[in-house]
């Protein structure tokens, strides 16, 4: 390359792309194609990325973290009720207070497995408003 520039640059990504899809498939892996290039006038950069083909081991029973509000959950002898989704919180995006008043923030899947049972009988928490 004598320049770099986004002529030449689209040139190297189809050239790289078709190449690395042939190692791709060599190995048994999927390949996700090239990430943005960034360049100056001396040299580039770009992110390669490849993904196994094998399906996830262990799928996790999801519910939707919206309708888990104002549900309460019994976790051996504490009574967890869910009070408020938080989208700018990903990973410990679901706020809880427990039967004593204690809050917690806890991740979304924190309720489905591990001995959990739902309270099915009215179960009013005094400490939720």
């Amino acid at each position: 390359m004598s320049q770099i520039n986004h002529i030449t640059l689209d040139k190297f990504r189809k050239k790289a792309d078709s190449a690395l899809k042939q190692i791709a498939k060599d190995l048994g892996v999927e390949f996700d194609g090239c990430g943005r290039i960034t360049y100056d006038s001396e040299m580039f950069r770009c992110k390669i990325e490849f993904n196994s083909k094998q399906p996830r081991s262990k799928q996790l029973s999801f519910i939707s973290p919206t309708a888990l509000i104002g549900k309460s959950f019994q976790i051996k002898r504490s009574i967890y009720t869910v009070t408020s989704y938080h989208r700018n919180r990903p990973k410990y995006c679901l706020s809880v207070v427990n039967n004593r008043g204690k809050r917690y923030r806890v991740p979304a899947d924190y309720f489905s497995g591990r001995g959990v049972t739902e309270v099915t009988k009215s179960y009013k928490n005094p400490y939720v408003h």
